[in-house]
This record gives structure tokens, sequence and C-alpha cells, in this order.
């Protein structure tokens, strides 16, 4: 990353589901017909099938990646969200190999 702050990376909680939609809905280009079944959508992979990026202290939660299957070989990231305030920092990069590397 060439962001001077440095990312976490971990799996989504149930908590995180309204940061979740808010900013799916604003900032994806993959948009649902509405926000009632965005959140249906998301809430049934929450547990694991999204990650959160975040930087700072306390962490502020600043883009997702949500995982839409798998095969014996292949995981499948179907989308990957940043805030545009953070984007072009090379943060988005972390959260990909992070996703590589992760066993769910």
């Amino acid at each position: 990353s060439w962001s001077d702050q440095a990312p976490n990376v971990r799996h989504a909680v149930r908590s995180d589901l309204d940061h979740l939609v808010d900013v799916v809905w604003r900032y994806s280009p993959h948009a649902f017909p509405n926000r009632w079944l965005l959140r249906q959508r998301l809430s049934g992979a929450i547990d694991d099938l999204v990650l959160v990026l975040e930087i700072g202290e306390p962490p502020q939660a600043i883009g997702y990646g949500i995982r839409d299957g798998s095969t014996p070989e292949y995981d499948h990231w179907a989308q990957g969200v940043i805030v545009p305030e953070h984007r072009g920092e090379g943060l988005a990069w972390q959260m990909v190999a992070a996703a590589a590397v992760y066993h769910f």
C-alpha cells in the first residue's frame, strides 16, 4: 500500500451490517433495486462472505469485499467497495491480498 495508514482486514460481523449497507448502496456500481433487498442479501452473507477493510485509530471501516461463492480451487469475489475519500491510496490491494489468503 502507498497510503501512510496501515490497513487492517478482518471478517465482517453483524454490527458492520448498517455501515456495509450504506457504503454498498452509495458507492457500488452494481446497484440493487432497493435498500431492503440489499440488506437481506448482505445479512445472509455477512458472517462468512464479507471482509472489512479498516484504517485509523479507532478503526474506521472504509471498504468491503464480498465473496459470491467458491469452488475447491477458487474463491469468487463478486464485489469490492472502497469509499471515495480513500480511493487511489492502494488500500484495495491490501483487501485483495487478504481475500486471496483468507480461509472461510
